[in-house]
């Protein structure tokens, strides 16, 4: 990044506050998830665009097990991250930022906070799964340090979700990374 560049990164981030999300927040998330998933059109995934954001029951245990972050504007949340201990690493289950908001590295903030929650708890690395082939998925993650996880060396929690997934994505190309924290 030019060192222009890098200055109106951080004057436009200096917008934004990341925080613990709260039970009133849930709406917004459901709106935010369902607003990011409509990119997936765009490349040929009307079906991800389709799907139902998480319930708000699955926000709510996340909030009381403090693994959910909320990056907000003003008051209003405009991206989330929500996790879940598998195996030995935090998993991101859902990390989403509203398109309007895009483009400010507001992903990587809220990844960097779970990489603090994991190294607080103890936990050897992030995960996540995403689709290998989608530019602001995979390639993105892999900007940022994350691997590819081979299929052979999942734990017993990362495989059971990875079978799940094969079932709701129906084959689409979907990979299991992880971050040493």
């Amino acid at each position: 990044m030019k060192r222009g560049a890098a200055a109106v990164a951080k004057a436009s981030l200096s917008e934004y506050k990341l925080r613990l999300t709260t039970y009133e927040d849930i709406p917004a998330l459901r709106f935010i998830e369902k607003q990011a998933g409509e990119r997936f059109r765009d490349v040929g995934l009307a079906k991800i665009a389709d799907h139902d954001p998480l319930e708000a029951e699955e926000h709510a245990l996340a909030i009381e097990e403090g693994l959910s972050f909320v990056i907000i504007k003003g008051e209003e949340p405009v991206g989330f991250l929500v996790a879940d201990w598998l195996d030995e690493a935090l998993h991101i289950a859902e990390i989403n930022v509203h398109p309007d908001h895009g483009g400010r590295r507001l992903s990587e903030v809220l990844i960097n906070a779970a990489k603090g929650l994991c190294a607080e708890k103890g936990r050897k690395y992030l995960s996540l799964s995403t689709f290998r082939d989608v530019p602001w998925n995979a390639p993105y993650y892999d900007k940022l340090g994350f691997k590819e996880i081979d299929a052979a060396y999942l734990g017993k929690d990362h495989r059971a979700m990875k079978e799940a997934q094969d079932i709701v994505f129906d084959q689409t190309p979907r990979v299991f990374m992880k971050l040493v924290v």
